[in-house]
């Protein structure tokens, strides 16, 4: 396994220049045996932009630690503040309704990379609940963003940003982030966020009681659990280092979204595949016998992809 330290890190990334999965969590995560990480809603969204990449950390029998916040309504709110039910169960019902059901392919996949680890005994869960002067749940989140990845020499790769998340998703799709290495950290930011995240884990800061949810969050993992482990970001084909965006083979395209990608994107994607087009009743990939030329929209989708 190589090193984090022989990756060229840029200070910052921003989705609206790069993508990060190819970009940045992929490579740091095949390089790492630790990922701790703080999140926003312990939501299936929150869930699966925090696994991006994480199928190359199953491969270094990786582990992970993950603190993220109840998506709580008030009505769960009032209900464990006065006593009228129980915390333990306000919460298990809570990440029960959150991960009921999913349609989303991308996010599925994503959280059978999670239920994978979870099940194998290699991903442990914590919820963050703020408490208020008086000890009770006020209506507000732990909602900070950052995450260490730790290799096996113990170099720490450190980030913290935003990803924009609400109750219901997300808001949009640009996500930025600020980037720390350890063998080059004068002002001391990694160690920082190291130590504040496992003061987090302990239980240890101030106004944020954490608790145990690794259990719980097995039970409504189990039904995305695949059979074997994944061995790639569904993502990982999509922005190929090329530069030319492809549609994930997986993807089974409507009609008008057929035309659409065959005709403009799909000759992208050809140039990435061989020369493979898209069968129109299955909607994946086929073999064909030319290589089409890019044109039109898929000629400038391409060129903002290489940008």
């Amino acid at each position: 396994m190589e090193s984090l330290k022989t990756l060229d890190l840029p200070i910052a990334y921003s989705t609206a220049t790069r993508d990060l999965v190819r970009d940045f969590y992929t490579p740091c995560l095949s390089r790492s045996v630790l990922y701790r990480r703080g999140v926003g809603y312990f939501t299936s969204q929150g869930l699966a932009r925090m696994a991006q990449g994480v199928a190359h950390l199953i491969d270094n029998n990786g582990r992970i630690r993950l603190i993220a916040s109840p998506a709580l309504s008030e009505e769960d709110v009032d209900a464990i503040n006065s006593g009228y039910r129980s915390r333990a169960d306000v919460l298990r019902d809570s990440a029960a309704k959150s991960l009921a059901e999913v349609r989303d392919r991308l996010v599925r996949d994503r959280l059978a990379g999670l239920a994978w680890l979870i099940a194998n005994d290699r991903m442990d869960v914590k919820l963050a609940l703020p408490r208020d002067e008086n000890g009770q749940l006020p209506r507000g989140i732990y909602h900070e963003k950052i995450g260490v990845f730790t290799d096996d020499d113990g170099n720490n790769v450190a980030f913290s940003g935003s990803s924009n998340e609400t109750l219901g998703g997300l808001v949009d799709n640009i996500e930025s982030i600020d980037v720390y290495w350890s063998w080059d950290d004068p002002h001391g930011r990694v160690l920082r966020k190291i130590e504040q995240f496992e003061a987090l884990w302990r239980n240890a800061s101030r106004g944020v009681e954490v608790v145990e949810f690794t259990e719980v969050t097995s039970e409504v993992l189990q039904k995305y659990r695949p059979s074997s482990p994944p061995r790639k970001d569904p993502l990982d084909d999509t922005f190929p280092a090329s530069g030319i965006p492809c549609l994930p083979d997986t993807l089974t395209l409507r009609g008008y979204q057929e035309r659409s990608a065959t005709g403009n994107l799909g000759r992208a994607c050809d140039r990435r595949h061989g020369a493979r087009g898209r069968d129109r009743a299955t909607g994946r990939v086929r073999a064909t016998g030319s290589l089409p030329r890019v044109s039109g929209e898929g000629a400038r989708w391409a060129r903002r992809a290489r940008a």
